[in-house]
């Protein structure tokens, strides 16, 4: 039976999960019996190996989890919620359940959302309190928080409604009340997808200076040593937001660059955890399962990520990162292989956009409006009215749609090209996309990029704290983040917009042939590969202006 929630006017169409449910643990204990469940539906690192070894295919029960909720797969649980959890846990973790809860798959994405009792919803400035109040009652719903970042975001519970996908239809019918509603829908736990590929490779920095390393082509990079020999690596001022599983924060390649909250009273000193809540003030990488080298089970992509957006430069060591005298804030919301809330999510890029002037985001979720209206948080309160330049990768599914939240209109949707200058196999590309940059492929030929790795003995992508074969577009995200910071380092005056504008003015036509460019721009490639010293040079000869400047951007959309 389909099922839909609206995104900016736009349904969002919703299919049930055959062989999903979401499980709810009851009591103050859930979280702890929840993490139990998890370990013990979890098989040994042996014999994990050993499936996928003979079968190449997952155990036949997979879990995810998020506090006192899990994702529970299994064939035909849907039909059989019940008889599903009481053969998957054992008896002392079965009694602490309280219920079931359905879970969808969003068609696009194909991503799949646990559906829970939350709602969140904003309401328009011009609704009275007297009205909300009775829109509320009427429906029997309650307010029980509010988003520490917008004050307009509340989030909903039904009183006496016990099915949770009956959120949905009260979304809905919250979203039908258009003269006091911004938009409305579930609270979903929602599964993300790390925008990243692991093909082992040697390789070198490559993608900031191409001289024709092993199988590449000189020059196929984005031109970073003529960038910084106008701006250097970058202003300290300037900061980019690493939205992601974390930062390695002691990393030594990293440490220098790590942002400092200017507050000296300030409990976030580098940055939030939004996914654990006893310790949500640091940052740090903190999920751990081998294999080691798994991104989706393990918090290892973010610091891979910070390292190519900006690895400290000309301190003798390791790497360097494309703005390599900026600043790294650490935004947490992932944790191995949690399930992310809609609302922590949102709130993650509000928080980011009140510090950072770059976010960097290297995952894809289904869409969701109160990302959506995070976006334009970020690009319209963002570095004091300019607005924060959000980056967000387009997708590794080799599809030719963009995947969201690189779909927004505000967005700068990054895809990856290869190291002879042709689209990487992987990269999702179509209506949307703005540019592309330097990344691995599918191709065993073409190199991966060198960067930083966590620095904890034992995990990471390598056994050290670097690694040479990350890629996807999650690494060409960062280094266009990275290009950003450079510009923003040139002319801070600039607007969001402004730097979009010039990030893609100035992009390198590469694939001529291929690409089949209209008017200066692909659908494979957007307006080309990224091209950090002609964005500086654009910069520096924009004119400079004084004070805040408000941007309108839903007037001022992509135009393809």
């Amino acid at each position: 039976m389909p099922h839909y929630y609206a995104a900016s006017g736009t349904p969002i169409q919703l299919d049930e999960a055959p062989d999903a449910i979401g499980v709810r643990f009851e009591g103050a204990t859930g979280p702890t019996v929840a993490r139990s469940a998890v370990r013990a539906l979890t098989p040994a690192p042996k014999a994990r190996r050993a499936a996928a070894d003979t079968e190449r295919r997952p155990p036949t029960t997979a879990v995810q989890h998020f506090g006192r909720f899990m994702l529970l797969r299994e064939s035909g649980a849907a039909e059989r919620p019940v008889e599903t959890v009481v053969n998957a846990l054992p008896h002392r973790l079965a009694t602490h359940v309280s219920r079931t809860m359905p879970v969808f798959i969003e068609r696009e994405s194909q991503l799949k959302l646990v559906a829970t009792d939350q709602i969140l919803v904003s309401f328009k400035t011009s609704a009275s309190a007297a009205r909300t109040r009775k829109l509320l009652d009427d429906l029997g719903l309650t307010v029980i928080g509010t988003s520490e970042f917008d004050r307009s975001r509340k989030i909903l519970v039904p009183s006496s409604v016990r099915r949770a996908s009956r959120t949905l239809d009260l979304a809905n019918q919250l979203v039908e009340a258009d003269d006091l509603v911004s938009y409305a829908a579930p609270n979903f736990l929602a599964e993300v997808r790390k925008r990243t590929l692991n093909d082992p490779q040697f390789g070198r920095q490559w993608h900031l200076d191409n001289t024709g390393q092993p199988n590449g082509s000189a020059g196929e990079d984005v031109r970073a040593l003529a960038a910084w020999a106008k701006v250097d690596g970058g202003k300290p001022a300037v900061v980019i937001a690493i939205i992601d599983d974390g930062i390695d924060l002691n990393h030594p390649d990293l440490k220098t660059n790590i942002w400092t909250n200017p507050s000296r009273t300030a409990r976030d000193r580098h940055g939030r955890d939004f996914v654990d809540d006893l310790d949500p003030y640091n940052p740090n990488p903190k999920v751990f399962n081998a294999p080691f080298d798994d991104t989706d089970t393990n918090d290892i992509h973010g610091t891979p990520c910070a390292g190519v957006a900006a690895a400290v430069g000309n301190n003798g060591k390791g790497v360097v990162g494309m703005a390599w005298n900026c600043r790294l804030m650490a935004v947490k919301i992932l944790a191995g292989p949690s399930l992310a809330p809609n609302d922590r999510i949102a709130d993650a890029i509000r928080y980011a956009a009140q510090h950072a002037d770059v976010l960097s985001c290297s995952w894809g979720v289904a869409r969701h409006p109160d990302i959506e209206s995070a976006i334009d948080y970020a690009v319209e309160r963002g570095r004091g009215g300019r607005g924060s330049v959000v980056c967000v990768a387009t997708g590794n599914d080799g599809q030719s749609r963009i995947g969201f939240p690189s779909t927004h209109d505000a967005a700068v949707a990054v895809g990856a090209c290869n190291d002879r200058g042709r689209r990487s196999s992987y990269s999702n590309y179509g209506t949307g996309i703005d540019i592309v940059a330097p990344s691995n492929d599918d191709d065993p030929r073409r190199q991966g990029i060198t960067t930083t790795d966590v620095s904890f003995r034992g995990k990471g992508y390598s056994s050290g704290a670097y690694c040479d074969d990350f890629g996807g577009t999650s690494s060409a995200t960062p280094l266009v983040a990275g290009c950003a910071a450079l510009v923003l380092s040139a002319n801070a005056s600039l607007s969001w917009e402004g730097v979009r504008d010039v990030l893609t003015s100035t992009a390198e036509k590469i694939d001529r042939t291929s690409g089949r460019y209209t008017r200066g721009y692909s659908l494979q490639y957007g307006y080309g590969r990224v091209n950090a010293a002609a964005a500086v040079d654009a910069a520096l000869a924009r004119p400079r202006r004084r004070g805040a400047r408000k941007t309108a951007h839903k007037a001022a959309r992509k135009k393809r």
